[in-house]
């Protein structure tokens, strides 16, 4: 390796490093998040590292130079950071950060290359790993309400409610058989009840898809 390689190495270290994630499915968010490192304390600004995200794993890095972009602290200090992490139809995920002076320790170890000694700054407690998982916003359902041997019928006054994993609801058809249910249970599926007056109850198990705010399910009741 020569000197001006091993400089560019010897100016980058990762110091926080790990995975963002949907928590239902495992896999990494289906849209773009943002991630943010920033000091905890007002003015909340950010941390002078760079950041490396790559979307199709949900792996993200902040690194940068071991020498000055991070403090040397003296105990008992602390240094106070959050990550914040936000993507469109998530929650937004704020994870607290305190570093020691143990975790920040600074060292310099040498090298010789090429003749000469090189100093190899490093913060040998680091990189922290941290994974992320962000909870997709609940979503609202809407649809009709129907007689089964006749769909053209609206069944007004019907209760619509979910059971399973959680329950919600209920909400009533209107005279159109229409209804909206909100704030769903965050969950790959939701178990339904719909009841009323002169027909059997009906319930289904319906599978949830967050890419869309606004799902549709729409019921046939028999007599």
């Amino acid at each position: 390796m020569t000197l001006t390689a091993l400089s560019g190495v010897a100016s980058r270290q990762v110091f926080l490093a790990g995975s963002i994630h949907d928590a239902l499915s495992g896999r990494a968010p289906w849209t773009q998040p943002s991630i943010l490192l920033r000091f905890q304390a007002a003015p909340q600004r950010p941390l002078a590292l760079r950041l490396r995200h790559h979307l199709p794993t949900g792996l993200y890095a902040f690194y940068g130079d071991p020498r000055s972009a991070l403090p040397v602290l003296a105990a008992p200090d602390t240094l106070d950071l959050e990550l914040v992490v936000s993507a469109p139809r998530y929650a937004t995920a704020t994870v607290p950060i305190s570093l020691t002076e143990a975790d920040l320790q600074l060292v310099e170890p040498t090298r010789e290359v090429e003749g000469q000694t090189v100093a190899l700054a490093r913060r040998p407690a680091l990189p922290l790993l941290l994974d992320v998982l962000l909870a997709p916003l609940p979503l609202v359902l809407v649809g009709r309400v129907v007689r089964a041997d006749d769909p053209s019928v609206a069944v007004v006054g019907a209760s619509i409610a979910v059971t399973a994993p959680s329950p919600a609801g209920p909400v009533v058809s209107n005279p159109l058989g229409a209804y909206t249910l909100p704030d769903l249970p965050v969950a790959e599926e939701i178990t339904l009840q719909v009841t009323a007056a002169g027909f059997s109850t009906l319930t289904l198990t319906r599978r949830l898809d967050y890419r869309r705010p606004v799902n549709e399910q729409h019921f046939h009741l028999t007599t």
